[in-house]
């Protein structure tokens, strides 16, 4: 006589929720927000529920909850820091330059991972970066430096730094005609910065205690954060924070 063993397997269903609104992001494989940049992703041998956030921004910031559907409920609680990286060009608002001597103008990155992929720069609107003619643009990691030569009044005007992944930067330049200008221009650095990210957070579901962790995200193209939560011996915690490359 043949026996059937029946084997009764329970899953507990992880759910990811925004406390700020209480606004439900996902339950178990599905995703229950209409903003498409949530996504949820499962690993079944390693027992972990991701939060992936596509193109992080400064209002994505705050406490986010992942919780397991054990009785009673366990959770834990991430809080988001979301860091908008900027870009500054020294001597702003104003620089100050003799008409016939050379306008360098220094764009520098705040608060990027990665350098960008490229920086473009504008006169009024009108990108200069390949105007072969008198100017000059090289970029160095996380400065970028514009140099106009024998510079002339026409050179007046607007001048932007406008990164891939950065806000931008802006400065007002004036060329003086005359031998004693009022103001002299002056050198340094500045910073540029970067605007969107993925953001990957992921809840490890053996053995959760509630627990509250303070993360800093800093906005980046082709890059995101995964917080892994692993548990051992069943009676304490380690935290790990890895770096990974990507690409959209």
């Amino acid at each position: 006589m043949n026996e059937l063993l029946y084997v009764v397997v329970v899953v507990a269903c992880v759910s990811w929720i925004r406390r700020e609104d209480y606004h439900l992001l996902t339950v178990g494989l599905t995703t229950y927000s209409s903003d498409e940049r949530f996504l949820v992703e499962h690993a079944r041998h390693l027992q972990s529920w991701g939060l992936q956030i596509k193109f992080v921004t400064p209002n994505d910031a705050g406490i986010y909850e992942c919780q397991v559907s054990t009785h009673p409920p366990t959770s834990i609680f991430v809080k988001l820091k979301v860091i908008e990286a900027s870009a500054e060009i020294t001597g702003a608002p104003d620089l100050y330059i003799k008409s016939g001597s050379t306008l360098r103008i220094v764009c520098s990155l705040k608060q990027n991972t990665e350098t960008p992929v490229y920086v473009f720069w504008y006169h009024n609107d009108r990108m200069i970066n390949y105007d072969k003619e008198r100017v000059s643009v090289s970029n160095d990691k996380s400065i970028s430096v514009l140099q106009i030569y024998e510079a002339d009044k026409t050179d007046s005007g607007n001048y932007s730094c406008v990164p891939s992944n950065a806000k931008q930067a802006n400065v007002n330049v004036h060329v003086l005609n005359g031998e004693k200008p009022a103001a002299m221009q002056h050198g340094g650095r500045n910073n540029c910065s970067l605007i969107t990210g993925h953001l990957f957070l992921i809840c490890w579901c053996c053995c959760l205690l509630p627990i509250i962790m303070p993360i800093t995200y800093y906005e980046q193209e082709r890059e995101f954060i995964q917080i892994l939560l692993n548990d051992f011996n069943y009676n304490r915690k380690m935290i790990f924070y890895r770096f990974f490359g990507y690409t959209r």
